[in-house]
């Protein structure tokens, strides 16, 4: 009788671990490793490649491959095959923002051919300083693992956007940080909800900053 019991509790414990396996499981953010984004404060990668915004469109062609779709209206270029979307500057034409859309693009008619929200989700979740992220994981799991591994990544929530945002200074190419003041740079990112989230953004403000110096004579 005793026996029965301890096959019988074994039996359970097994099937509640199997369970809790299974639930963990559920949780976990798999990454795309077809479309691999890798991002950190001021380096970005692409399936390994590194590139960077404030550059010619073709620059990022040369990473991602030849875009789907040009919106000229929005000075916006889409990668529907990806997931993704960039826009120009309205007058130097010089990349400024770059969107990765987790299911924004649902919000889509399909015969909406001006959109520039890709049609075509992107896949899966992305790695933000080595930390796997996407849909399933709330803001405050992020930025506990962020801090715990020492980054200066934090995402604040922005109630006036209903975003968050992470505003950093970043000096990448021959522009000096002094010139363009500090906080050039943000992760933006939409959430849906708690857990499910529209899109992630990484913006570019340098080249419209220097165009203001350049207008006030500074």
């Amino acid at each position: 009788m005793l026996k029965h019991k301890l096959l019988t509790l074994m039996v359970c414990m097994a099937v509640l671990t199997a369970s809790c396996q299974s639930s963990v499981q559920e949780q976990e953010i798999e990454i795309n490793e077809k479309h691999k984004f890798e991002i950190s404060l001021c380096d970005f990668k692409y399936n390994g490649r590194v590139f960077r915004l404030g550059g010619d469109i073709q620059e990022l062609v040369g990473v991602f491959g030849s875009y789907n779709r040009y919106i000229d209206y929005a000075h916006a270029y889409v990668w529907d095959s990806i997931g993704v979307g960039v826009l120009c500057h309205h007058i130097t034409e010089k990349t400024s923002e770059m969107t990765i859309c987790f299911d924004c693009c649902e919000w889509i008619e399909p015969d909406e051919k001006e959109s520039t929200l890709p049609f075509i989700c992107y896949q899966g979740g992305i790695l933000i300083n080595g930390i796997p992220f996407g849909n399933g994981k709330t803001m405050e799991d992020l930025n506990a693992e962020l801090e715990k591994n020492g980054s200066k990544i934090h995402f604040s929530y922005w109630p006036i956007m209903k975003d968050y945002n992470c505003e950093y200074d970043c000096e990448y190419d021959e522009v000096k940080s002094e010139l363009i003041s500090d906080q050039n740079h943000a992760f933006l990112i939409r959430p849906n909800s708690p857990k499910t989230y529209a899109f992630f953004t990484i913006s570019d403000s340098r080249e419209h900053k220097r165009l203001e110096r350049e207008k006030n004579g500074k």
